[in-house]
């Protein structure tokens, strides 16, 4: 998800499952960073971005959780 300020925002599933949300903001490692990760094997999607934020949910079961990301 591109953000308005530049850079990108994306999701990443390694091989146990869990998900997690990275931001990068010129595609080198000095400015790539994880924003969130719970350590489980949630579904994370990524919503939309806004200037100086972005809005994902994850889902564990039947449980919803909506989150906003400010940088």
């Amino acid at each position: 998800m591109p953000l308005s300020e530049g850079g990108v925002a994306y999701e990443v599933v390694d091989p146990s499952g869990a998900e997690s949300i990275w931001i990068s903001v010129d595609g080198t490692p000095a400015t790539t960073f994880e924003a969130f990760s719970d350590n489980l094997q949630d579904d994370v999607t990524l919503l939309t971005a806004a200037p100086g934020a972005f809005y994902f949910f994850t889902r564990f079961g039947p449980n919803y959780k909506l989150y906003v990301y400010y940088y």
